[in-house]
Formats: C-alpha cells, structure tokens, sequence
C-alpha cells in the first residue's frame, strides 16, 4: 500500500476527511454570472455552500438557471437548493462526488 495511510486511500469517504467549504474567489462573480445569464445545460451542486454561494452570485434571480439541469450531491445539499428556490432534477444516491457524476452519467445515458 506504499505506505499510505487508511483513510488517504478512501479520501470521497465523507465519514473519514471532512471536505473544506468551498469560498466565493473574488473578482470571478462577473465572469461567472455572465455564463450562467447565457445559458448553463447542467450545473452540479456538492454543498449547500456551492448552493448560497450561486444564488448569493446571482443576486438571488434564479431565472437563469430555469432551464438547466440540476444535480446534487446529497439530500442536506437537496434541500438547501429546494429551500432557496431551484428545482433538483437529480441526487446521486452515493453521496461522493463519483457518486453524483456515475448518477449524471446513468441519467443521460438511459434517458
């Protein structure tokens, strides 16, 4: 195991490494609202800060996002993003991020 701790190989495992919060990077709120106000066809939320933190970006005008596809990690980043106003087309049942893309994956790929 080339001297790698348990838990370094099982880093997606939420119960072993908590993942950081995500933080706003300042000055890219522009150029991010700006592609999202032309259109985004899938937009995947691994937090309920990834959550705040777009809808803060947005200035709260989901209008933007009506017509994209919305998935999410889990069922806390669920309902933060229904409690803010977005529709959630999709939630991985693996709460990992390789979780929700093998959902998305399956999800395009059958349908």
């Amino acid at each position: 195991m080339n001297g790698a701790q348990p838990h370094e190989t099982r880093s997606a495992d939420p119960g072993r490494r908590p993942e950081p919060e995500p933080e706003p990077v300042e000055g890219v709120s522009g150029l991010a609202k700006k592609a999202f106000l032309d259109g985004v066809d899938i937009v995947t939320f691994t937090s309920s800060s990834t959550v705040r933190n777009l809808v803060e970006m947005l200035n709260g005008d989901l209008t933007a996002l009506q017509a994209s596809f919305i998935g999410c990690i889990g069922p806390v980043t669920t309902a933060t993003a229904r409690e803010l106003g977005l529709r959630v087309d999709l939630e991985a049942s693996e709460h990992t991020v390789e979780g929700l893309v093998d959902a998305l994956i399956n999800h395009f790929s059958t349908g």
